[in-house]
């Protein structure tokens, strides 16, 4: 059997052994290629796709849910108490339930970034690897070939694009949200995400009415990683501020706070499908970033950046944004006032004028690209326009219109004059 390539740390032995005792029962038996995959597809799963925790796997009704009828548990029990797996790089043996235990109750899983299917039928045997230090871009696996030789292989992006692959990882607790939950596929909207305007009824109507526009980012389209295949999916953060910016003349830049954020985990499927022109790349937001953008706001403020887990250091990024509007000077130095660490992508930084976002992006904001059948697209997937974020991000958008009735505003033709409090006073017509 395989050796593994590199040292491995104490807080990630049990990784380690979980992953070499896999490596095992699929070198023993390869119906457990399907049954694994057959689990990580599983609907039925209360967590995010692409992955198959070992809580489920070791559980004794996950034979129900998958292709194939085998006993996981057992063979996995059977070949850690056997020690073969675990000794092979001269390690202590570890206590099989005491194994077994950890890899339930701390979340480990066996995360699948990019669907079998995705790859050329005589290439769907994925390497097995795990993390075993701090460097999530290379990862020391193995790789079965069908006559059933393996080799010592270094999985990185690179490699995952050519061969699929499962990674033996912890998992944090944000896959258990109700937002980042399989099968979602539009996406649960929160409560406040979009208003929706209902009319009471006999709720009385006034002309004319005060309307609103809530503008929305429905949707993103990612072309970028950002990072190594071990970070797993990417975790985009979309900023913008909810009130008009302070512009600091004697400072030449903004000073407002960004007060509106919204992180989205994009799955590492969902960027390999983008940087293939594929539609199906496109992932639910459902961020309202502008309950109501008034005519005054001549602008918003926009960052947007990929959080890298790595990240420990803050730093400053100053972009020259070079737009000319009202009150602000061409070329002014705008400050991000988020924290962004050492390690963190940023996408971009820039303000978004209202009469460009209205006039432009919410009528003509366009780009192609093609379905899996090849068939060209110029909308976003759910039917939106786009605007671009900055280097392979999509954002689409659109606006949301609101009404409240006109209170007290005599003179304005059509409307319903109304005293304060309520009284009707009169037409005008």
């Amino acid at each position: 059997m395989n050796q593994w390539l590199m040292p491995v740390s104490a807080a990630n032995a049990e990784l380690r052994h979980a992953a070499e005792i896999v490596a095992e029962m699929v070198g023993e038996n390869a119906e457990y290629f399907s049954y694994i995959d057959a689990a990580v597809r599983d609907e039925s799963l209360e967590y995010m796709e692409d992955r198959v925790l070992f809580r489920d796997l070791l559980s004794a009704d996950v034979e129900t849910k998958s292709a194939s009828v085998l006993p996981f548990a057992e063979d996995f029990a059977r070949l850690a108490e056997s020690g073969d797996a675990m000794t092979k790089s001269g390690e202590e043996q570890m206590d099989a339930e005491k194994l077994m235990a950890y890899l339930r109750d701390n979340n480990i899983s066996i995360y699948c970034p990019f669907p079998l299917e995705d790859y050329a039928e005589d290439n769907r045997i994925p390497a097995i690897c795990t993390i075993v230090s701090d460097n999530l871009d290379s990862l020391p696996g193995v790789q079965y070939h069908a006559d059933g030789t393996f080799e010592d292989v270094i999985v990185s992006q690179a490699y995952a694009d050519e061969h699929p692959v499962w990674i033996i990882r912890h998992e944090d607790d944000y896959i258990f949200d109700s937002l980042n939950l399989r099968g979602n596929v539009s996406g649960e909207i929160l409560e406040d995400d979009v208003r929706v305007p209902r009319a009471n009824v006999g709720e009385v109507v006034y002309k004319p009415q005060v309307k609103h526009y809530e503008t929305i980012v429905t949707s993103l389209y990612c072309s970028d990683y950002y990072g190594g295949v071990g970070e797993g999916e990417l975790k985009i953060v979309l900023c913008f501020n909810s009130t008009e910016p302070a512009y600091s003349q004697e400072k030449k830049c903004f000073v407002t706070a960004l007060n509106n954020l919204r992180s989205t985990f994009v799955p590492r499927k969902n960027v390999r499908w983008a940087k293939r022109g594929y539609d199906k790349g496109w992932v639910h937001v459902g961020f309202s970033f502008s309950k109501d953008w008034t005519k005054q706001e001549f602008q918003k403020y926009m960052a947007a950046y990929e959080e890298d887990p790595r990240g420990s250091k803050t730093k400053k990024y100053i972009a020259n944004l070079g737009y000319e509007g009202k009150g602000v000077d061409a070329g002014a130095n705008v400050e991000v006032s988020v924290t962004v660490y050492e390690d963190d992508d940023i996408i971009t930084c820039e303000p978004v004028p209202r009469d460009w976002f209205f006039e432009k992006v919410l009528k003509y904001g366009s780009a192609t690209w093609y379905t899996d059948d090849k068939v060209t697209r110029k909308t976003a997937l759910d039917g939106n326009y786009m605007m671009s974020a900055g280097s392979g991000l999509l954002l689409s958008v659109k606006c949301e219109k609101w009404y409240t009735p006109q209170t007290w505003n005599p003179g304005i033709e059509g409307g319903t004059v109304i005293k304060p409090g309520g009284t009707v006073v009169g037409n005008i017509h």
